[in-house]
């Protein structure tokens, strides 16, 4: 519903089927309009996960000194700012357990922004290297 209908809808009936008066409020109401269009993208651009700009997005995560890397595009920036900020927040930034779910927490939200299937799902880690015989041995 737009401006003009509502500001009709709250006039007496008399005056709301008078064409003089709707084309008065016509300006007003359009005003509105674009008023709660800009607002709208205001309110885009200060939320990360919504935000359409890449620099908006930069700007966002500059207040946890992330800075944007020249191969990221938004999708990808995006994943790098949630695992870096959870691991640095959470799980105490340098901790095994931090790592642990950076790596992991990247790898699903880069897979699923990149569209691709690199690594299989982590679920267990283990504190000593596994050593794997190749098909030669």
């Amino acid at each position: 519903m737009t401006h003009l209908s509502e500001m009709l809808d709250r006039l007496p009936i008399l005056y709301r089927d008078g064409a003089l008066v709707a084309d008065t409020l016509r300006v007003p109401s359009l005003g509105l309009d674009i008023l709660d269009e800009d607002g709208i993208e205001v309110q885009r651009a200060h939320w990360f996960d919504s935000a359409l700009n890449l620099q908006e997005v930069a700007r966002l995560a500059a207040v946890l000194d992330i800075p944007l890397e020249s191969w990221q595009n938004l999708a990808e920036y995006r994943a790098w700012v949630h695992a870096l900020r959870d691991a640095m927040l959470q799980y105490g930034a340098v901790t095994v357990e931090a790592i642990e779910n950076f790596v992991r927490q990247y790898a699903r939200l880069y897979q699923a922004s990149a569209n691709i299937l690199a690594i299989p799902q982590l679920e267990r880690w283990q504190a000593a290297p596994v050593h794997r015989r190749s098909r030669t041995d």
